[in-house]
């Protein structure tokens, strides 16, 4: 009916009508929640998407249906396949209707991760199938972000939260390495890593180091690297030698226990010569050639003692 009166398509925006179907979609069987509806959805997204009256549909279309994560997760594994791949591919990438509406404003990265949070976590029931979404929702959030005006500090704060409330390491290794790409990739890295300070990011990089995960402590080592190499001297040395940020990562790591291996030595000569590299290296040692400089001489002694402790324990 929408399709051919734009009288009901305003019926509809005024009696909140999509927050009805949703609603009714969780009282039925999963088993209505298809493919074929899935198509259906879409096809309305379209449509509305060069309506010209279409535009307030459309944004209550996606808030509350295509998005209403307590509804898709009970669906088949295919189904929420289907949906968030197509979002993430087709969807994300730019404005939608006439009156180009914005998905990042009409979702927003906070909502995109109390999704991950709350119905694809990766323990328990259902995990397989959760680690196959995650991806795309993951990418939703990057594409809200690079194809945008960089990430906002609101959003950014979101992911910090997320990394800093999320107790189950599992759940940390994407939204850790979505936080690297983000960090390495964007124009205005300067500007992204000062926002990450203001946050308290470091702090939340020294939580990560308590993990027994050896990818989360070297992904956060990365992020603390980029810190220190966006950081003009002065600052740099506020870190080191007020905050004492060397002997605080030195405590972390030798609480959590972490083997002195190829890459967590990699990882720390990258701080040791200001070359923040995303790539975590295991394959080979690194050494200094006349590229490098050593800009914080600082952490060698915590690299030193790394190796004599780790590697003299009974164990």
């Amino acid at each position: 009916m929408a399709h051919n009166s734009t009288s009901f398509m305003l019926q509809l925006v005024q009696t909140k009508g999509v927050e009805l179907i949703s609603y009714l979609l969780e009282k039925v069987s999963p088993k209505h929640l298809s493919r074929e509806l899935v198509s259906c959805i879409f096809d309305f997204v379209r449509y509305l998407s060069v309506a010209p009256s279409g535009s307030e549909l459309l944004a209550q279309l996606i808030e509350h249906l295509v998005f209403n994560a307590g509804l898709w997760s009970k669906a088949e594994p295919g189904v929420q396949l289907q949906l968030y791949s197509q979002v993430a591919t087709e969807f994300s990438m730019r404005p939608l209707g006439m009156s180009g509406l914005d998905l990042r404003e009409c979702v927003g990265v906070s909502q995109l991760l109390f999704i991950l949070r709350e119905y694809y976590g990766l323990t328990g029931e259902g995990a397989e199938v959760h680690a196959e979404v995650r991806p795309y929702l993951l990418l939703i959030v990057k594409e809200f972000v690079t194809k945008g005006k960089g990430i906002y500090t609101k959003e950014l704060k979101s992911i910090l939260s997320y990394l800093c409330t999320v107790p189950e390491e599992e759940s940390l290794h994407d939204m850790l390495r979505l936080l690297l790409a983000l960090v390495f990739e964007d124009p205005a890295t300067s500007h992204i890593v000062k926002t990450f300070e203001e946050l308290d990011g470091l702090n939340v990089a020294m939580k990560l180091l308590a993990f027994s995960s050896e990818e989360l402590t070297l992904n956060a080592l990365k992020l603390i690297g980029k810190v220190l190499h966006h950081s003009n001297t002065k600052h740099q040395h506020h870190l080191i030698n007020s905050v004492g940020l060397f002997s605080v990562l030195r405590e972390k790591l030798l609480s959590a226990g972490q083997p002195m291996s190829t890459a967590m030595f990699n990882t720390l000569f990258e701080i040791f010569v200001n070359c923040p590299s995303r790539r975590i290296i295991d394959n080979h040692y690194l050494a200094l050639d006349l590229s490098h400089q050593i800009q914080f001489p600082g952490i060698l002694a915590v690299m030193i003692e790394l190796i004599c402790v780790l590697h003299t324990a009974p164990s």
